[in-house]
């Protein structure tokens, strides 16, 4: 009987000791034999996953906790060729519409679109034919093949762009605005493009050539200034007269296009280039007027067209009254929230961007590098991101009153691709 109490109690203590080995091993990830480790929960798994969600692959890891809020000039360009994947599928092909206002229909067939709107609901279309700014997506294109990546794919992309701008059987008209004929202009007298390709580029210039004889109703009102007229300051212009409204921004745009228009013909030596400059300069004028007539307010005027009005003609002259006067927009706007508005935020981001090449203030580069963190963290749709909606990979617009409550928009994506791969 004693013998029996034995054995009992001996196999009792024995199954307590190998319950207890059992929950070791469990608990301690097991034994360690040698140099080789078996996994444990104190142990990462072998190479699957960098510390910031991605896998070596670069497939986002949706588990990870872990928000992208802070840019590395790496990572800000791999944002910057993400914006460029996006632009790529907002071609609008077939495009073919009886517009009365233009001599026969209104054909756009392989251009860009000038938004893509989408629902909560991922509900997407994309809106209107960007013949007058479609190709400052072909301009993003080609500073990331400038600056980053110098391989073929991405000069293809410009070459078919150019070839499809230049071909008025797909594109009906290329209207100047939005820097059109600025951007471009860095394109053909850049040193990236081959000869035919600049050849296709000098044929997209001359389609939408600025010309002082016949010329839209805010050029008529300037005229086609075969002097130069007097320089106005922030101190000697007076304010303009009229109603503040949308179209008061394109005196700065087309400045721009003008100071542009100015170069090209001088390079090219197709004819006098002088009047070019002085129209350049009397629309720099009138949207200094307009710009005193806002007393700073954004939703009125963008200050910072302007202020590149300023800088492209500074660039040019030489003359310091203009780059001071940059200096004083940007000082002035410094500190003003920008929200919700990619538009204007945009915009403002590369006015302190394109600053900074010439006046390299340390509060211009926080300025800028504060805003840009800003709208990367807000609105930029990707999955890496806290402001992730959809995963267009673009910068958007949330408009919460809307069903498409959604924009995705050509031309601030385009600005910020640029800043993107500069810094």
């Amino acid at each position: 009987m004693e013998t029996k109490k034995i054995r009992l109690i001996g196999g009792v203590l024995v199954g307590v000791l190998l319950l207890i080995v059992g929950l070791f091993f469990i608990f301690s990830g097991g034994f360690q034999f040698g140099s080789s480790k078996s996994n444990s929960s104190n142990t990462k798994p072998s190479s699957n996953k960098n510390p910031d969600g991605y896998s070596l692959q670069g497939q986002f890891n949706k588990n990870s906790q872990k928000k992208r809020e802070l840019f590395t000039p790496e990572y800000a360009r791999s944002v910057a060729l993400r914006i460029l994947g996006w632009m790529d599928k907002t071609r609008l092909y077939g495009i073919r519409l009886d517009n009365p206002s233009s001599n026969g229909e209104f054909v756009c067939d392989g251009g860009y679109a000038v938004s893509e709107n989408c629902t909560s609901t991922k509900q997407c279309t994309t809106r209107m034919v960007a013949n007058n700014i479609g190709l400052i997506s072909t301009w993003a294109h080609y500073k990331y093949y400038e600056h980053v990546d110098r391989s073929f794919p991405i000069l293809a992309v410009v070459e078919n762009d150019l070839k499809t701008y230049a071909n008025t059987k797909k594109i009906s008209a290329v209207q100047p605005a939005t820097w059109n004929f600025k951007l471009i202009y860095e394109l053909w007298s850049g040193q990236e493009l081959t000869p035919d390709q600049k050849k296709l580029a000098w044929d997209v210039l001359y389609r939408m050539q600025h010309d002082p004889l016949i010329i839209n109703p805010i050029e008529k009102q300037v005229g086609t200034l075969e002097a130069m007229p007097p320089l106005l300051t922030l101190e000697t212009a007076t304010p303009y007269e009229g109603v503040l409204t949308e179209r008061d921004n394109l005196y700065s745009i087309f400045s721009s296009e003008y100071t542009a228009s100015f170069l090209f013909i001088r390079d090219s030596r197709v004819e006098k280039e002088q009047r070019y400059l002085n129209i350049a300069t009397e629309l720099y004028n009138q949207a200094m007027r307009r710009y005193i007539k806002s007393n700073g307010d954004t939703s009125l005027f963008n200050p910072y067209y302007f202020g590149i009005a300023a800088l492209d003609l500074y660039r040019i002259t030489g003359n310091e009254d203009f780059l001071n006067t940059a200096s004083r927009v940007a000082d002035r706007h410094i500190n003003d929230e920008c929200t919700n508005n990619m538009t204007l935020c945009s915009s403002r981001v590369y006015f302190y961007h394109e600053l900074l090449k010439m006046n390299a203030k340390q509060e211009y580069i926080q300025a800028r590098n504060e805003l840009l963190q800003k709208l990367f963290t807000q609105s930029f749709d990707s999955e890496d991101v806290a402001s992730y909606k959809l995963g267009k990979n673009a910068f958007y617009t949330e408009h919460k009153e809307l069903t498409e409550s959604l924009s995705y928009e050509l031309v601030p994506n385009a600005l910020l691709v640029r800043v993107l791969i500069e810094l």
